[in-house]
């Protein structure tokens, strides 16, 4: 399959300088869509300056800012639901002036999960924009994942986001069009790069890797925590992992696998069992419990990071990951695994890695086995075939609220719709055995228990751990 990038601007005439610098085609009239439900998607398609955008669902749109969709009141209302920072101009005044404790200090440009740069700003326009400023230091860092963040969760692809900043914290202030940032070719070359990925991503370069590293923790017979740094050291395939406490200290009372990567979900669920044994041949404590899940403990939450290895990140991608991965894992969910969220697993939260990036939606699937067969499928699933997928329940804002809630009620039917897509996937057979009982759990509203001991459920022995 052939993937094209075609920039949909509506008047051109009014854009010389940023056409002139494209190099991609573009024109005055939408693309035409897949020829046929269930067809891939053949063209990414940037809506530059489009205010009216197509009603077929079935073409990769990538949107930008516009006048449309610049509703503060709701924007504000969409971050906070994410638990997104912001904070706003008090009384009418321009952000950064008068009364007002934070400054806006940083303007940062956007375009497909990327800062184009990071650039000085004084609150209403960039005072450093001669060159291209890469993203140096972790304030400046954190300010441009900030503004990944903020657009994607209004559902856009490109805009200028203002981030401002008070003693180290950081909070959204406005996002704006393209055009508002200079010069426009930053925004040609933004999209020439993107156009080179998704060609890229389309030629043999070898096959997927999956891996994760699940968290879990160890409690004595009081329920109390107790320390993962107890039995095992930071790095390895069993390791421990740092949580931050208020008075700024760390402390390591995760226990982390690091299982092997592996070209295929059967390989990968081995791997995790094998980094479960290694586990108990280092934690000699038969007293102590293993849970896993999303808060097994009070203030303790734990992920379940998926790595993709050999797979290009874009955005269709990692929203098929949102809608169709976390969000049947969530139905799968125990109650207190929803008390970790937004701030610990947020829609659309992802870091780039050397061998490729990493999702970190999922809480901790070592609860369940199913769960984690079913995490490894369709991680596989949507990695060679979110070309397919089109739909995105999740830019409903009130599913939004259910999903990081833990309501479940609307969202069970909304699944099952989601599956149907999923069932249509070629390669969904290959892995029928492992997913249709998740569907069913799902359907019945059954959950993990994340008050069990997850060596019962991985049959790791618990008393005599030399023999796993």
């Amino acid at each position: 399959m052939e993937m094209t990038t075609y920039v949909w601007i509506r008047r051109p005439h009014l854009s010389s300088r940023f056409t002139a610098a494209l190099r991609v085609p573009f024109g005055s009239l939408p693309p035409k869509p897949p020829l046929h439900v269930g067809a891939a998607a053949t063209t990414a398609v940037v809506e530059w300056d489009v205010r009216t955008p197509p009603t077929d669902d079935r073409l990769w749109r990538l949107s930008g800012v516009n006048a449309e969709n610049r509703d503060a009141a709701r924007a504000v209302e969409i971050w906070r639901l994410h638990g997104i920072p912001n904070v706003q101009p008090m009384d009418g005044e321009d952000f950064g002036h008068g009364r007002l404790r934070w400054r806006a200090c940083w303007t940062v440009p956007v375009f497909h999960l990327q800062p184009i740069g990071v650039f000085r700003s004084d609150g209403l326009r960039p005072v450093e924009t001669a060159a291209h400023a890469e993203p140096d230091g972790p304030t400046v860092r954190k300010a441009a994942r900030l503004a990944v963040r903020a657009l994607y969760a209004l559902g856009l692809d490109f805009g200028v986001v203002d981030v401002a900043s008070d003693a180290g914290r950081l909070a959204v202030v406005r996002v704006g069009p393209p055009e508002r940032f200079e010069p426009v070719e930053l925004w040609a070359e933004a999209i020439a790069q993107f156009d080179a990925s998704l060609k890229e991503s389309f030629r043999p370069n070898g096959s997927v890797m999956l891996g994760a590293d699940p968290e879990f923790v160890l409690v004595n017979e009081r329920g109390r925590l107790v320390p993962g740094s107890r039995f095992v050291e930071k790095r390895g395939t069993v390791g421990c992992d740092a949580v931050r406490l208020k008075d700024g200290r760390f402390a390591f009372p995760l226990m982390e696998l690091r299982p092997e990567p592996a070209v295929d979900p059967r390989g990968a669920v081995r791997s995790v069992r094998k980094a479960l044994c290694a586990a108990a041949r280092q934690i000699r404590d038969p007293s102590c419990r293993w849970l896993a899940g999303g808060m097994p403990v009070r203030k303790t939450p734990l992920g379940g990071h998926l790595h993709f290895g050999g797979v290009w990140l874009n955005s269709h991608l990692l929203r098929a990951l949102d809608n169709f991965l976390a969000l049947p894992l969530m139905l799968l969910e125990d109650e207190p695994s929803a008390r970790r969220r937004p701030r610990y697993g947020a829609l659309g939260d992802f870091r780039l890695k050397p061998y490729g990036f990493e999702y970190r939606t999922p809480a901790s699937w070592l609860s369940s086995p199913r769960a984690t067969k079913a995490a490894f499928a369709l991680a596989k699933l949507l990695a060679t075939g979110h070309w397919r997928l089109f739909e995105r329940p999740l830019d409903d804002p009130e599913l939004v609220a259910d999903f990081y809630a833990g309501r479940k009620d609307r969202l069970y039917d909304v699944v099952e719709q989601l599956w149907v897509c999923l069932a249509d996937l070629p390669g969904y057979a290959d892995f029928e055995s492992w997913l249709e009982p998740v569907r069913r759990m799902i359907r019945e509203r059954r959950t993990w228990d994340g008050r069990a001991d997850i060596r019962r459920l991985w049959r790791i022995p618990v008393d005599f751990p030399d023999v796993v």
